[in-house]
Formats: C-alpha cells, structure tokens, sequence
C-alpha cells in the first residue's frame, strides 16, 4: 500500500499517529510524508536565480519556505519511523499550490491513498483546510482520507461507518475494508440512506430514482445494481437487504463484528447521526466515478461529511 500524508504547520502527529493506527494500515506500507510551502513560485526557479534577481527579496522569502517545509517533512518523517519501523518512508516538500502539489506528487508517485490532517473542529473554523481538502478529494486519482482528533489510545477497537450506495465502486470498498489490517474486536457499521423524496420528472433521464440514494446511471453502476436484482425480488428494498447480507458475510470473515441499517431519510444527515451516536472513529464511503459529473454527484455526501464530521473521513476511489 502506498499512502501520501500531507502535513503542515498545524498538523498534529498525535493525531495522524493515533488514526494510522485504527485506520488497518498493514505492517508493510510505503509511506511518502509530503510539505508544501504555499507560496507562489516563478517557472523553472531555483536557487541560483536568487543571486541575479531583481527581486531578491521575495525569492529568498520562497527558499526559506521550501526550506521550512522541507524541515516539517524530515521531523514528521522521523516520527513515523520511530513509531512504525517497518514502512518504507520517504519525505518531499515543494513550494505553489497545496493541493495542486498534493495531487500531482499523488500521481507522479502513484498512490493508493492520500492522507490530509484537520486542524481543529469540523465546520467555518476549518474553511481554509477544508477548501484543499475538498479540491484534493475532488482532483485525486485515488482514495483520499480526511483526519480529524479521535481517541488518543491504540488498545481499543475500531469503530467504521461504511456508506453503501450501490455504485460499482462499492466493490472496491468493500474489498479494501476486508483486507486491512484491524484490531481484534473491531466493528463495522453498514449504512444505507433509502431516499424517497427524488423526483422522477427531474432525474429521470440521469439517475436511478428508486426510493435509494440516487446514483448517477453509467453501464458500471447498471452492471452493479443488476447483479444484487432479482425478477422474483417483491419489493423494491429486496435488493438492497440482499447487498448488506452479503457484505456484512464477506466482512465477518474478515474477523469484524458487523451490524447494519437501512432507513429512509438523506444519506448526509444519516450518515453523521449514525457516526456520532455509534462513537464511529472514520466514516468510510466509496466515490462514484472518475469523470467530473460523478464526481458532483458524490460530492454532496462526501463533502457534508468532511466538513461536519466529527470523525475521520476516508473516500474510497480505486487508482486509476
């Protein structure tokens, strides 16, 4: 697995180092501890052309920030090796935009998920993070996970809300959920928000408007739905209790206690009741697809839940 933490100034490691461990991340893991300085820098700089420009003084403003962030990478880099001796981990820091550098370092190095840290409590205080947090989740080829303070000790077991919407992707979830590492005892929470209130007239033409959270119509999303279908199913909700059993068997075999809800009201209300009432310590959900309509689509859920959770967030996106 190839994880890229992105940090900054305000990133906490007790905090990072606290999730890493209730995340299921295996004992074997590359790890690339990225900083960005957030300054603009000119075309093709570099330390040279500090010497001959005109404008000294802004380049050398530039360097010492590189230089900073490049400090911050090395110290949370030494940390992480201090505490998980086994991952391979490399650091990099770089100056412009930060999520631009995050996406991009993400796909040059070809990640399996990138992890952002959260500065404090979910809502306006965090716009700033929040605003490259969502461009990230909103640009990555991959999985993205959003960290936020949970409980400060590794002995107890842990807690995930997994949203299952019925996308093709769902599969990829599941699966990646499975095969992660976890404590002994850990429970896992399977949640679908049945959606009766869609109005035919306007998706009709777009989406699925069964009384389930809407998702765009792609043939990967029709292929999906029609193999949990079934001609002798009498309701409609058939289908769907058919695709929880099956996922609550494949985790349970996995070795995690598994429980699961189905109930009609808006998936990004329900999603961040059922978290905060179950102590969840991440809300896990898969993204739609690759292409920016699907990506509007998902974001509705995604993004109330990375500004208004009180927990961790991770969307699962299979790497392009």
């Amino acid at each position: 697995m190839r994880i890229l933490l992105a940090c900054d100034k305000l990133s906490s490691f007790e905090n990072i180092y606290f999730d890493f461990k209730r995340a299921g991340f295996p004992d074997a893991a590359d790890i690339c501890v990225l900083s960005v300085a957030d300054v603009f820098v000119p075309p093709g700089y570099t330390k040279t052309d500090l010497k001959r420009s005109s404008d000294q003084a802004y380049l050398s403003f530039i360097d010492k920030e590189i230089e900073s962030a490049h400090q911050l990478a090395d110290r949370m880099g030494g940390q992480l090796r201090s505490r998980f001796p086994h991952w391979r981990l490399h650091t990099y820091s770089v100056g412009g935009s930060p999520a631009e550098e995050i996406i991009k370092k993400a796909q040059d190095w070809m990640a399996d998920l990138i992890v952002v840290g959260s500065h404090g409590r979910p809502g306006v205080g965090e716009f700033f993070f929040g605003s490259v947090a969502l461009k990230v989740l909103a640009g990555s080829a991959c999985s993205v996970r959003v960290v936020r303070k949970g409980p400060l000790e590794e002995a107890s077991p842990s807690r995930i809300i997994v949203g299952v919407d019925g996308s093709a992707q769902n599969e990829y979830m599941i699966n990646q959920i499975g095969t992660r590492h976890w404590k002994e005892g850990s429970s896992v929470h399977l949640i679908t928000a049945v959606n009766m209130m869609v109005d035919p007239a306007i998706f009709s033409d777009s989406f699925n408007t069964g009384p389930f959270l809407s998702v765009l119509i792609t043939p990967e999303n029709q292929n999906a739905r029609k193999e949990w279908q079934s001609s002798k199913d009498h309701k409609q909700m058939d289908w769907i209790k058919r695709m929880h059993s099956d996922y609550q068997s494949r985790l349970e075999r996995s070795g995690l206690y598994v429980s699961s809800l189905i109930q009609e009201g808006d998936p990004k209300v329900l999603l961040l009741k059922e978290a905060q009432r179950w102590g969840a310590d991440c809300i896990y959900m898969a993204a739609v697809g690759h292409s920016q309509i699907e990506r509007l689509l998902i974001g509705s859920v995604s993004v109330a839940s990375v500004i208004r959770a009180q927990c961790s967030v991770e969307v699962l996106r299979k790497r392009r």
